[in-house]
């Protein structure tokens, strides 16, 4: 516990490699009360470059990315699906995205468990051609390969190629609540 706003922005920046996802603020005289609004979190995130293997919806009309970033052994693995694409966002999105060639990475359907939902049903996704890099707001629970809460689209990143992503952890670092 600290009342010093410079010890808490310390731990939100210097421990997420402890695992740390943020802090929680509150007023002092408060006590937790459960189902309760008055504590409010505060998380580490970051801003980190993926690769779009898949799209929900349509080439044309995309909802939300299916993201990948490159393993060890250079495998494209599946790191996340991106929160809902703001429309504004779509048509800059589809404008780059192409159908993949004869080859594609990832199987026509992943399994849902990887996007927090029912293990038994699969995710149905477009794939698409893995050469668009876009910039993502995330937060610091990456494990497995994988973002444990969905990503949120920032932008495409026409100035990177897919083999500059890597499975390195992202190191930009920011707050939000």
């Amino acid at each position: 516990m600290s009342t010093e706003p410079a010890v808490a922005r310390a731990w939100l920046l210097n421990h997420s490699d402890a695992g740390i996802e943020g802090v929680v603020a509150k007023r002092l005289d408060h006590v937790y009360r459960p189902g309760g609004r008055m504590w409010r979190k505060v998380r580490t995130r970051f801003t980190a470059e993926a690769v779009v293997g898949g799209v929900l919806g349509t080439l044309v009309q995309p909802e939300a990315l299916i993201v990948g970033r490159t393993d060890y052994r250079g495998r494209l693995r599946v790191a996340g699906r991106t929160s809902p694409l703001p429309r504004a966002a779509r048509d800059d999105i589809a404008a780059v995205l192409t159908a993949p060639g004869t080859e594609h990475p990832w199987p026509p359907a992943i399994a849902s468990s990887r996007f927090g939902q029912r293990p038994s049903e699969p995710v149905t996704y477009v794939q698409v051609a893995p050469t668009t890099v876009v910039e993502l707001d995330v937060d610091t629970a990456f494990e497995d390969h994988r973002w444990r809460h969905p990503p949120r689209f920032i932008r495409v990143r026409r100035d990177l190629w897919p083999s500059d992503v890597s499975i390195a952890p992202p190191v930009s670092r920011s707050s939000s609540a």
